[in-house]
Order: structure tokens, then C-alpha cells, then sequence
């Protein structure tokens, strides 16, 4: 059995047909072959989109997010594979949780990929069977949003990611510059009376990790990077040839600390969005290469976690099915900003996560996108009080093909 996708423009730069219409047809999983036409594009098509990291409320919290919310909401948004944080109640932090988690997941349109707990229960104090968890399906290890303050354990996971493929996730932030910290240092700030958590935290702590991933080996990867400065050492640890990799965010990409004006808990995240001119260095680093993913960094809380004083409220923005459209909305429908996005959610990502290429050739998977720069905004599936305050929506995708499965939506 077959499907064929009709006059789809392609969005790939690793990809011969990249920039050409063509008709795909696809069969036993795979794409059997391209067919460039001269004819004009009905949609867009890309390698399928991964996220790299996305929260859940389930275990524990499905009043903030279940399984299928996730799932329906990362469908919407175009993605074929979500890496899930590991936190819930309980935290997935061994073989039987990781287990449990992939066969609850199964059945959804979307891939599930478990990130594993780092340290047991994350609480940064003795490290988490990350063999067995790997063993049992973990695509990296995380300690969900708790930042590592221990160099000893982030040293011996790093020894342990020596010779094998799979990354450890941290936050680069120093928290005790300022334990309650929230927002970015700055005149903008300091007028509101906020806590505020400046760039050198993030800065202090990547110096620390960049020497212990060069004493131990190891892969490290960088979640939410939110500064100029941070780019800045990112980019020079990777010129010293240390295994790293990093993402920022679509709220860093979209927001900046004057957004904060009127107090939006909605813009309260971790680490916290910065000033526009680390807003701008965010941007050259996703073009440029030295940013390898944007996350959706979709963290979903109930009203009970928001709606309440700012210095009270949760960390964490929901974002997933707007994610494409809100980058589009404010970098562009033109092809060079299309292909931007697509190695920040898709050959990046695969990289890092050791998930296998995938590009528009024959012979290659069918993981695929089908998407229009110029449509409409997604309808909202996930069931999260706290969606980002998005000031402008363009273009979503229309229709996803995964694991032998073809979802349309318009």
C-alpha cells in the first residue's frame, strides 16, 4: 500500500530536491520515490519536527496535561516525536518508570521519546540508574528544571555518556547568585520590584560545565540557553571541540524582560527571558549554527499556578501547537527562514538525541511535516492555563506522516 503527497514544496537543506515541487510517494514506511513537477506547491513538506524537551502534567497533575493532551497538542503543532521531561509524581527516574511511561504512550499519533531522571527522585543528590534507564528506552538524562549543583554528579554522568550516545540535559544556571531570583536583571525589571537573576548566572555555571565536559568527556546538552554571552561560550566550546550541544526557546526567541511590564505570569519562565540584545544573540546562534534546536520548552500549569502573584507563581509556558507559527509570524514565510526552522526542529534535534537522519530522497524514512507559511493559526488541543501571550500567529502545519500513520488537518 501507498500514499502520494502531490505538488509539496521542500523545506530541507540536506535534501537534493530542497527549494523544488515535487510529488512524494511513499510506501513500507519509507519514501519510494520523488517526482519534481513544475506545477505550483499546495503545501510545504519537511523532514518530520522533534521537540526536545516538553512537560507533562501526567503522572500526578493530568490537571495540567495528560498523555493524550500532549499528544494531540504536538500533532497540531507538527512534531512526530517529543522528548517528555522526566517530572511527575511519581518522577520517572528508573527502568520500570521509563517502561511504564513508553507503554502508556504507544498508541498515540505522536512518538513519545522518555528523557530519564539524572539523579533519584532529581533531587541532585545521588545519581539515577542511568544504564538501566537507558536500557529500558531513556533518550537522555534530565533532572527537570532542578538545576545540578553538584560537580561530582555531573561529572560521573558525564563519564557515564563517555563512549555512548546519549546526551545529558542541564539548565546552565548558578542559582545561588540569587536562590529567588525570577527575572532578568535590568532597569526594566528593577522598576517592577521583581527578583531578578541576571545573565552572569548563566555564564558562571557554563564556565563550570565546559570544564567538567573537558576533564570527563561525555555529551552535554544545553537547555534554554537565554544570553548573548551564553551563545558567545557556547559557540567557543564547541570551536575547542567539546561535545555540546544547546537550544534556546520560543519564549526566549519571542520575548524579552520589558514584556514583563504588567506583571504576565504567563512570562514567567526558566531560565528567565532576557533583554533584546540577548534576544538578538539568540537569533544569530539559531542561524548560525551554534544553537542546535529551538524547544517548544512547553511546561503547562492549571490557573491555580498561575493567576496569582508573580513572586507565587509557577515557572513554565505552554507553547507546543503554536510554536512553528509564532517563529514564522516574526522571522518569515520566505524559504531561508523555513529552512532556519526546519534544522532547528528536525536535523538538529535527531542529531543530538541519536534519533537517525531523515531527508526528503528516496529511500529515506517517511517521518514528514506538511505545513503552510501562509495559513492560518492551529486550533489549541492541550488543556494548559498558561499559553504564551503570542502577539502575532502565522501559518501551521497541515498534516503529519509518521510511523505509516497520515493525519491531515486544516
Amino acid at each position: 500500500m501507498s500514499d502520494r503527497l502531490e505538488r509539496v514544496r521542500v523545506v530541507d537543506p540536506h535534501s537534493p530536491y530542497d527549494g523544488q515541487t515535487v510529488h512524494l510517494v511513499l510506501a513500507d514506511g519509507q519514501i519510494h520515490s520523488v517526482e519534481p513537477t513544475s506545477e505550483s506547491a499546495t503545501a510545504w513538506v519537511s523532514p518530520g519536527w522533534v521537540d526536545v524537551l516538553a512537560t507533562c502534567g501526567q503522572p500526578g497533575h493530568e490537571e495540567r496535561e495528560t498523555y493524550a493532551t500532549l499528544g494531540a497538542a504536538a500533532l497540531r503543532g507538527g512534531f512526530v516525536q517529543v522528548a517528555v521531561s522526566p517530572e511527575g509524581n511519581p518522577v520517572r527516574d528508573n527502568a520500570t518508570g521509563i517502561a511504564a511511561f513508553l507503554a502508556e504512550t504507544q498508541h498515540l499519533p505522536v512518538e513519545f521519546l522518555p528523557l530519564g531522571a539524572l539523579s533519584s527522585g532529581t533531587n541532585g543528590a545521588q545519581l539515577a540508574e542511568l544504564h538501566l534507564q537507558q536500557q529500558a528506552g531513556a533518550v537522555g538524562f534530565f533532572d527537570a528544571y532542578r538545576t545540578t549543583e553538584s560537580a561530582l554528579l555531573l561529572k560521573l554522568a558525564l563519564q557515564y555518556t563517555n563512549h555512548r550516545d546519549i546526551p545529558i540535559y542541564s539548565v546552565p544556571v548558578d542559582r545561588s547568585l540569587n536562590p529567588h531570583g525570577s527575572v532578568h536583571e535590568s532597569a526594566a525589571t528593577t522598576r517592577l520590584g521583581l527578583k531578578t537573576l541576571p545573565a552572569l548566572a548563566e555564564c558562571i555555571r557554563l564556565e563550570r560545565d565546559f570544564r567538567l565536559l573537558e576533564y570527563a568527556g561525555g555529551n552535554l546538552h544545553l537547555h534554554g540557553l537565554s544570553s548573548a554571552e551564553g551563545v558567545a561560550l557556547v559557540a567557543a566550546a564547541k570551536k575547542r571541540g567539546l561535545a555540546v550541544t544547546a537550544d534556546t526557546t520560543i519564549a526566549h526567541l519571542l520575548f524579552t524582560d520589558e514584556d514583563l511590564v504588567n506583571f504576565d505570569t504567563r512570562l514567567k519562565v526558566f531560565p528567565p527571558v532576557r533583554s533584546k540584545t540577548d534576544q538578538e544573540a539568540l537569533w544569530a546562534g539559531i542561524m548560525d549554527g551554534t544553537l542546535d534546536a529551538i524547544a517548544s520548552g512547553h511546561r503547562p500549569y492549571d490557573i491555580e499556578s498561575k493567576q496569582i502573584e508573580f513572586d507565587y507563581a509557577s515557572y513554565g509556558a505552554a507553547s507546543l501547537e503554536y510554536a512553528y507559527s509564532a517563529f514564522t509570524a516574526r522571522y518569515g514565510s520566505h524559504h531561508q527562514a523555513q529552512s532556519t526552522w526546519v534544522r532547528a526542529v528536525s536535523h538538529g534535534p535527531r542529531n543530538l538525541l541519536n534519533l537517525g537522519q531523515v531527508r526528503i530522497a528516496e529511500g529515506s524514512p517517511a517521518e514528514l511535516t506538511l505545513f503552510n507559511p501562509e495559513g492560518p493559526e492551529p486550533l489549541r488541543e492541550g488543556k494548559a492555563f498558561n499559553y504564551l501571550p503570542f502577539k502575532e500567529l502565522k501559518g501551521s502545519s497541515v498534516g503529519v506522516f509518521t510511523r505509516g500513520n497520515y493525519y491531515t488537518f486544516r
